[in-house]
């Protein structure tokens, strides 16, 4: 519910590949399913499109569990990729899985900065805003605490998604408006 700008800062701290569950064509959020109990409960499984028996759609989607730098006390906030974020956000998992210190020791993905920039994308039928994602640095201390802070939290159950809300029921932005 906080808009931040164009581009921001990020740490990862969690990461989850889902399969979210809508009814016909968004009409509403259903629930969320592991990649395995999504193609489990898939009966139609087609280039692009999985449905299940009650004809809801199944989307594959990217969950980031993120802190914004220089909003460390706001906690954790989620960058949700799905449909054309797909191809940014395994992107990203590469570059998280690519960092190492400057003494050979692989670095984990919360001890990293990344950006995220609201660029424009288009094809011959359409427009529209994605995001790009850059390697900024290593996180310094402050950060590596805040990040650590989360993951104890989330791994303790004491911070939850509440996946309902990627239901959009806000005002629709005109598609040319970057977000």
């Amino acid at each position: 519910g906080k808009v931040y700008g164009k581009e921001i800062e990020f740490t990862p701290v969690k990461f989850e590949h889902i399969f979210t569950e809508w009814k016909p064509d968004r009409g509403g959020f259903v629930g969320y399913h592991s990649v395995q109990r999504a193609y489990e409960i898939a009966t139609v499984t087609t280039f692009n499109k999985m449905k299940t028996e009650e004809g809801n759609d199944l989307e594959e989607t990217y969950m980031y569990y993120v802190i914004i730098k220089g909003h460390e006390k706001d906690g954790v906030a989620i960058i949700s990729a799905s449909s054309s974020m797909i191809k940014q956000a395994k992107k990203l998992n590469t570059m998280m899985h690519m960092q190492y210190f400057s003494n050979g020791e692989k670095a984990l993905p919360y001890h990293q900065i990344y950006s995220a920039k609201s660029v424009l994308a288009q094809n011959d039928k359409h427009e529209w805003y994605t995001l790009e994602f850059l390697f900024k640095s290593f996180v310094d201390e402050p950060m590596y605490l805040a990040a650590k802070e989360q993951r104890d939290l989330i791994a303790d159950g004491r911070t939850t998604v509440d996946y309902a809300a990627l239901e959009d029921k806000t005002e629709k932005i005109a598609p040319s408006t970057p977000y």
